[in-house]
């Protein structure tokens, strides 16, 4: 099932994950899964769209704030391949309306990109757990460092091709990926109807959020059949992306059908940072 609920601008204290002030929330856009955040103003025709200040009851741990080291993890074995088309499929969606351009991205971000494509959660808690300790981070960055010393880019090819025998690489990049984190715990039960709506939403929102650009990931996970928590999140490529990642028509419909199944919902807004080497990596606020 996909998540849904409401993103907002700058009425949330992102330290703490909570409301501001005590009077309802304005809406900057809507998402459904990931947080497709949006800096632009309401528009008069969504002045009545406005939700309940929330939180949620369940304790969620934050991020550590500790370096996570990545050279002794191994890489995804096989190693992925870089797509024979010019998009990847980085979603639960896999048709082409959804899919990542590569050529609209920087090489480093298609090794990036490519390696995510790897991402899973490695413990049934994601949705309460700290969001650095949920994920198989560490292979991610492996992948990422050992698509780097394999392949080199092609001059106007998204791919990359083989490295000369004893041809040594340059250390990879610093890289910093932008990510918002969606916790959220819906009504129970939900109607079947409003389930298949929802993920109707879902995908609008997502293919909108795709063809804006910038877009590396978008993961969600299985609501919790007794807590109705659940977490979806997603990576973009800067801040500006993940920022103006929303406010589509697709946004605007889901903020009006959603902003009744969900009790409350939370946002982290985090920078995934891989040092130079991609041997160490860790997340901050931002």
């Amino acid at each position: 099932m996909r998540e849904g609920g409401c993103s907002t601008g700058s009425n949330w204290n992102t330290s703490t994950l909570m409301p501001t002030a005590p009077h309802p929330l304005r809406l900057s856009s809507t998402i459904l899964g990931c947080p497709f955040t949006s800096s632009r103003p309401v528009s008069p025709a969504e002045g009545d769209l406005e939700c309940p200040s929330s939180s949620i009851s369940v304790p969620t741990r934050r991020i550590t704030g500790d370096v996570f080291l990545a050279k002794s993890i191994p890489a995804a074995n096989p190693l992925p391949r870089f797509p024979d088309s010019q998009t990847l499929v980085s979603s639960p969606y896999p048709e082409e309306s959804h899919q990542l351009t590569l050529s609209t991205i920087p090489w480093t971000y298609r090794l990036l990109a490519v390696a995510l494509t790897q991402l899973t959660n490695t413990v049934p808690t994601f949705a309460t757990s700290a969001y650095d300790l949920s994920f198989n981070w560490g292979t991610v960055v492996s992948t990422a460092r050992a698509l780097h010393k394999k392949y080199e880019p092609i001059p106007d090819a998204v791919e990359g091709k083989p490295r000369s025998p004893g041809s040594e690489p340059t250390p990879f990049p610093r890289t910093t990926a932008y990510v918002i984190v969606f916790r959220s715990r819906r009504e129970l039960p939900l109607s079947p109807a409003t389930s298949v709506r929802l993920g109707e939403l879902d995908s609008l929102a997502h293919e909108e959020a795709a063809a804006s650009g910038g877009l590396l990931k978008y993961w969600f996970g299985s609501p919790n059949p007794v807590t109705g928590r659940n977490l979806a999140t997603c990576l973009w490529v800067d801040h500006e992306h993940a920022v103006g990642g929303g406010g589509g028509p697709g946004h605007r419909e889901a903020m009006r059908e959603a902003k009744g199944a969900y009790v409350g919902w939370e946002v982290e807004r985090l920078r995934f940072v891989v040092e130079e080497g991609a041997e160490r990596y860790w997340f901050e606020p931002w």
